[in-house]
């Protein structure tokens, strides 16, 4: 393999690990948004017309964790270090 069929490689595996990492984020966003409106909203208001802004917020967070895919697995793996921590040791 050349040096620019593993650069190729790389880039094609980092975006696979960034748009599901992206569609995560996304799926919790929205359905915790939709929750969110029905619960604030009533659900005939929030059930009805809550899918809007949750896919809106839904679409920012696959942009954001499409891209920032590396900072939010150290962050999560910090998060379970510090939650798991003395369970480890």
């Amino acid at each position: 393999m050349t040096p620019a069929q593993r650069h190729i490689a790389d880039e094609r595996l980092q975006a696979a690990i960034g748009s599901w990492v992206g569609g995560i984020s996304a799926a919790i966003a929205f359905f915790g948004a939709w929750v969110y409106c029905m619960y604030t909203y009533g659900f005939l208001l929030g059930f009805g017309f809550g899918w809007v802004p949750s896919a809106i917020l839904a679409l920012f967070a696959y942009a954001v964790g499409r891209i920032m895919w590396p900072l939010m697995l150290v962050l999560v793996v910090g998060c379970a270090f510090i939650a798991f921590g003395d369970a480890i040791r």
